[in-house]
């Protein structure tokens, strides 16, 4: 498994297992399969509405968690709250911390989106997660978070087709 060394130290595997658009026992053996197969990165987020199927699949895989790379999203639903999307999203996802937490998708308001990440630096802080970071935000977004918190996200996922 290769890996990419992230700005501030991480790494995260290149290729990921993405869930989206896939429920229960599809889930949980999707990500026994994939897991069998190598993956060691698992892409998944609340919106998704499968995350305990992901978890059973986490739970079952037969791979210790520190060698697992998993990561969620919280929507913007929840950016009051990202620390309770977070701890939701754990006990789901049957893990004790997340290896990345991102904010899904920037939303239309720019005052949550800063509290929102804010909070998820926070969590940061707490070992919740370990890189609190984005998803489907574009450049003037970004360089908003750059001016008020002092670095851009070390990771901007964003769904991408190579056809």
């Amino acid at each position: 498994m290769e890996f990419l060394k992230l700005r501030d130290g991480h790494q995260i595997p290149c290729m990921g297992y993405g869930c989206y658009n896939a429920f229960g026992e599809e889930m949980s053996r999707g990500i026994i399969s994939a897991v069998e197969r190598g993956y060691r990165y698992i892409d998944s987020a609340a919106k998704y509405g499968n995350e305990p199927a992901v978890g059973e699949g986490i739970a079952s895989c037969g791979v210790a968690r520190e060698e697992l790379f998993v990561l969620s999203k919280a929507w913007p639903a929840s950016y009051e709250n990202v620390e309770a999307a977070a701890m939701q999203t754990m006990k789901d996802l049957k893990v004790e911390y997340l290896d990345a937490y991102l904010l899904h998708w920037p939303g239309t308001d720019e005052t949550r989106r800063l509290k929102a990440y804010e909070q998820l630096l926070r969590l940061q802080e707490k070992e919740i997660c370990r890189i609190g970071a984005v998803s489907n935000f574009q450049i003037d977004q970004l360089q908003v978070l750059e001016k008020e918190f002092g670095a851009f996200p070390v990771i901007n996922e964003m769904e991408l087709h190579p056809t």
